[in-house]
């Protein structure tokens, strides 16, 4: 039946975007003897509903996409043959060994094995999103004294005209300029007028920006969903690598939790800490209370 079916534990679209940058043999194919055995913890519950975002994102793109994975180069219409193949397989909610079975007779599996050269033992971290919800107001008042900005206005996007890469600055004058940091922004207000939400705590609004999205009970009571919009075109750098590197915590207890409890205790810190990062975020409202991932489409509990 020419090529099989490509299965990445309905992750495909996701891990496939994700490491299409990254060094040679990302993506490892395993032979049959291989596999794992597949079983799923939650009972098909909600796996029809990645599925489905994974194809609107899929359909969008461009007929002649194509995608390399391991040494094999499949087209775009081939991933989405392979969600809606799989999509049929599961409607009747199969046993575990016919999953398997089925999985081994139509399916290439894949493994996420680091990018070579970096990562020589195939040992990663797999990371995943969490939707925080935090308390925030309309308007700037004691707590609620930290912003989340939507887009400025003097904030430009624009092609390279000889390379085509995407810019992100601002305007001085007729000179396309870098946009201003993270510390610039927070220190000097620079993108004020564009307030959405103000938060009680700075460090929760830094963890808005690395994740992207979130939920804020605002003082009247509403839940309202806030997400990404768009970035300054700093570079993102990690408080955690940095905060490891000038010895205020260990690679080994390295983690959101261990680096709130180091700004809690250390608040004359906070600044430094944070400003090291000079990518900031600016946010939107969304209808939806799902937290949004990088395809640009709502993840799924559990499953995205």
């Amino acid at each position: 039946m020419g090529k099989r079916k490509i299965f990445f534990l309905i992750l495909s679209c996701a891990l496939l975007l994700s490491f299409s940058g990254c060094g040679k043999k990302v993506l490892l194919p395993l032979s049959t003897n291989q596999y794992p055995l597949f079983r799923d913890a939650h009972a098909y519950t909600g796996l029809d509903r990645a599925m489905e975002q994974s194809l609107i994102y899929l359909r969008k793109r461009p007929p002649s996409t194509s995608f390399t994975i391991g040494n094999h180069n499949y087209s775009i219409n081939h991933l989405i043959r392979s969600i809606e193949f799989f999509r049929i397989l599961i409607e009747k909610h199969p046993s575990p060994t016919l999953l398997n079975r089925q999985i081994s007779t139509y399916f290439d599996i894949f493994q996420a094995s680091g990018t070579e050269g970096y990562n020589p033992k195939h040992k990663m971290l797999v990371t995943g999103y969490y939707q925080p919800l935090f308390e925030g107001s309309p308007v700037r008042k004691v707590p609620f004294l930290h912003p989340l900005y939507g887009i400025p206005s003097d904030l430009v996007l624009r092609r390279n005209s000889k390379s085509g890469a995407k810019q992100i600055g601002r305007l001085e004058g007729s000179h396309f300029l870098q946009y201003w940091t993270r510390k610039e922004i927070e220190t000097h207000q620079s993108a004020s007028s564009n307030e959405l939400v103000y938060l009680r705590d700075p460090i929760d609004a830094f963890l808005l920006h690395v994740q992207g999205s979130g939920l804020i009970r605002m003082t009247d009571g509403t839940i309202r969903g806030i997400h990404y919009a768009m970035k300054n075109g700093r570079p993102y750098k990690s408080i955690g690598k940095f905060m490891v590197e000038t010895g205020r915590i260990n690679l080994e207890e390295a983690s959101i939790a261990t680096i709130r409890k180091y700004l809690v205790a250390h608040p004359e810190e906070i600044k430094e800490i944070l400003h090291h990062n000079e990518s900031f975020i600016f946010f939107e409202w969304t209808a939806t209370h799902g937290a949004i991932g990088n395809l640009g489409r709502e993840l799924t509990a559990g499953r995205s």
